[in-house]
């Protein structure tokens, strides 16, 4: 672990260090990619983030690098060079001014955690579509309007971060991502959700809330294994019974819907039941 204001002082190259596996130079004022450890053939995890690096120079080869961490830097664009990280699993964009991305990111063929928090997207980028070995994806707070159907390519995606943009749908052929976990949409513009959800067998974590939705597809409330489900903040006036049938839930929130009598004399109803199971629910005051 290096910290300096003067990135000049800086080793030029790591090799001495035979067994090293963590290279932390995170805070250091660089603007250069720093390249000294890129033929350390232990080297599992370089640290870059809180500095002001921008990626305009081209990229060298680091093929043993598994874990980069950029976050809180000054990148407005992937470049196509990122693709000689050709070893990565993990990399963190967070709380940069991303734009875009080089469509050779799907040359990233190992990675499965990819995150773009707090950017500037508008779109997923096409090359993102391409990385069919993601498991988790995180594109909270950007401006991403429209999700393609080339969503399906994610075939082995856990988790699914959307929160705070502004979708306002959901392709239909999302249910082929059998093997999602958790789907994080609050925040958005979603006025409703296709049937095809309730393909998603594998969902536990559905989070809903702060949207425009007026129903649920019904598919949804056939799935087995849902943990949490939040569709607090929309326009929802009923919702089947169903819902207090999951199994293996252990939070549910209904808050700020505009609930016709029928459906809140339900809640209420069911909320015992439910809070007996240790579930945690947040419901409308009578």
């Amino acid at each position: 672990i290096i910290r300096s204001d003067n990135p000049g002082i800086l080793p030029r190259r790591y090799r001495g260090f035979s067994a090293l596996e963590t290279l932390d130079l995170s805070r250091n004022s660089l603007r250069r990619f720093p390249n000294g450890a890129r033929r350390n053939r232990q080297l599992r995890e370089l640290n870059l983030q809180h500095n002001h690096l921008t990626l305009n120079r081209k990229l060298r080869k680091h093929p043993f690098v598994e874990i980069l961490p950029l976050q809180y830097n000054e990148i407005e664009r992937v470049p196509k060079s990122i693709r000689r990280f050709r070893n990565l699993k993990k990399l963190n964009f967070n709380y940069n001014h991303i734009t875009s991305a080089h469509r050779a990111i799907r040359f990233l063929n190992k990675l499965e955690h990819l995150s773009f928090y707090h950017n500037e997207l508008s779109a997923i980028p096409d090359g993102v579509y391409e990385m069919t070995t993601l498991r988790e994806i995180d594109l909270f707070h950007n401006k991403i309007e429209i999700i393609e159907p080339h969503i399906m390519q994610w075939q082995n995606l856990r988790i699914l971060y959307l929160s705070h943009n502004r979708i306002s749908a959901l392709p239909e052929n999302i249910g082929a991502l059998t093997s999602l976990e958790g789907l994080y949409v609050w925040e958005n513009h979603l006025e409703a959700l296709p049937e095809s959800l309730g393909n998603l067998t594998s969902l536990r974590y559905l989070w809903l809330n702060n949207n425009n939705l007026q129903q649920l597809p019904q598919s949804l409330f056939s799935l087995k294994r849902i943990e949490e489900l939040d569709v607090s903040h929309n326009f929802l006036t009923s919702i089947n019974e169903s819902v207090f049938d999951f199994r293996k839930l252990k939070i549910l929130s209904l808050i700020d819907n505009p609930w016709n009598e029928k459906t809140l004399a339900i809640i209420h109803r069911r909320v015992s039941e439910l809070r007996n199971r240790n579930v945690f629910v947040h419901i409308p005051d009578k």
